[in-house]
């Protein structure tokens, strides 16, 4: 069972009260695992961003940035819901894939993710959400891969240089950037090295991609 809330969120910027909702609990039936993390669950898991975007000043902000009320504080004066980003773009193919991952970049690019926890979130965002035109096959032309390709090698190179790896997952991760970036020698090392203390199907995979040069993501075979 899923269960949504909804709560009554002050913006940060000018104070306008905006409904937003977030997830308390939710089943999984079935999930598909690819290489960069993302998963993809039957059912769908409800889009719940930790940025918004106020409908009343039209500007972003974090969700733990706003004051939360109680929904009985803003249901009589006058609370917006608030956007996610989402919201802005309606479709899903390569242009607007491309156009919500420029928008993640320029908040990266303002500062927007003023700690690392908020970078790690954001990049891992653009990140996906670059991936996703590869990972569902969105017709690209030439034009639109060369800026995919930059935009992902930028976000990857940047992702590389703050990224302070902690456990076998994250240190997974971190291999998988290097082979997206084609760095596959430095990937294999890292799988090699975390392969001494823990194994699994997706670090095996990943290294198989290695051998194989192959820089784009792919699924898990579970």
């Amino acid at each position: 069972m899923t269960l949504i809330n909804s709560v009554i969120l002050k913006c940060p910027n000018c104070s306008h009260l905006l409904e937003a909702i977030e997830l308390q609990s939710f089943h999984l039936f079935k999930s598909e695992v690819f290489s960069d993390g993302k998963i993809d669950s039957t059912p769908l898991i409800p889009d719940v961003s930790e940025i918004l975007i106020c409908t009343d000043c039209n500007t972003d902000f974090w969700r733990e940035d706003a004051v939360c009320l109680n929904s009985d504080q803003g249901s009589d004066l006058g609370a917006l819901p608030a956007n996610q980003p989402s919201d802005l773009f309606l479709s899903f193919n390569c242009e607007s894939r491309l156009s919500i991952s420029k928008y993640y970049n320029k908040l990266l690019s303002r500062g927007f993710a003023d700690t690392y926890e908020k970078e790690v979130y954001l990049r891992t965002l653009l990140w996906h959400e670059l991936n996703n035109i590869i990972r569902y096959k969105a017709k690209i032309d030439d034009i639109q891969f060369h800026e995919y390709e930059s935009l992902l090698a930028n976000n990857l190179k940047g992702f590389i240089s703050i990224y302070k790896p902690a456990c076998f997952t994250e240190y997974l991760f971190l291999a998988e950037m290097h082979r997206e970036l084609g760095e596959f020698d430095i990937a294999k090392h890292i799988l090699e090295d975390i392969k001494l203390q823990e194994t699994s199907k997706a670090l095996k995979q990943i290294l198989k991609a290695c051998g194989k040069r192959d820089k784009r993501v792919f699924k898990i075979n579970q």
